[in-house]
């Protein structure tokens, strides 16, 4: 059974740019290219969506594309739990289009075009999630 990661173990990534489509730790993450990193380190394969591209220039079709691909890869849940996939409003889509992952440690974290990687207190980051998820198959422990 995978382990969920505290805000400790991923200081590395706060203040990251973001970058439409990010994937690369080193360099930028988007929101989801973040899902991906964070579940990478709990030794655990997210999905692999579209991968909009490197200027943004198609953010909307992605976040449509991430939204459409819930039903295939993510369990709803009632509330927060660690490594909890959360949806959230976006700058260009008020029902969706942004996620993050909650830490073990009551954090999102979750990549924004204006902040880049940022951790977020879960108490305030919960009043703007839409959704909540569980990735398929997978039970994460503290």
């Amino acid at each position: 059974m995978a382990v969920a990661l505290m805000s400790t173990a991923c200081r590395d990534l706060l203040g990251l740019p973001w970058q439409a489509g990010g994937r690369d730790p080193r360099v930028a993450l988007g929101c989801y290219g973040l899902v991906l990193e964070l579940y990478r380190r709990c030794g655990v394969a997210a999905p692999m969506l579209w991968q909009p591209a490197a200027d943004g220039s198609d953010v909307q079709e992605f976040s449509q594309a991430l939204m459409a691909s819930l039903p295939d890869f993510w369990d709803p849940i009632p509330g927060p739990e660690p490594m909890a996939f959360a949806v959230l409003p976006s700058d260009w889509c008020a029902t969706g289009g942004h996620c993050g992952v909650v830490l073990a440690d009551d954090v999102l974290a979750h990549a924004t075009i204006r902040q880049g990687t940022l951790f977020e207190p879960l108490p305030r980051a919960r009043l703007r999630v839409l959704a909540w998820y569980r990735l398929r198959g997978t039970r994460l422990t503290v």
